[in-house]
């Protein structure tokens, strides 16, 4: 009978999370944020140079401020993040 239930459960469940494909994007532009810390984690890296690429293409680029954080806003796409500090 548990067996039963739990099938039934994951089935439910499985069905409820069915992502419909015919509803399109609304989003047009969205906001990448974070923050740029050295190997250990704790320390940022400030003047740490962000670029965002999109099918090769370099997009909006950005630089860490001193706490090592930053912000992009971009179109909505896909996109490859390069992080480096020069």
């Amino acid at each position: 009978m548990k067996s039963i239930l739990l099938s039934l459960l994951v089935i439910i469940t499985l069905t409820s999370c069915n992502k419909d494909k015919d509803v399109p994007s609304s989003i047009e532009e969205f906001n990448i944020t974070g923050r740029f810390l050295e190997p250990n984690n704790l320390d940022p890296i400030s003047n740490g140079r962000i670029k965002a690429y999109a099918n090769s293409e370099l997009k909006p680029e950005t630089l860490t401020t001193i706490e090592g954080t930053f912000s992009l806003s971009l179109p909505a796409d896909n996109y490859h993040l390069v992080m480096s500090k020069e």
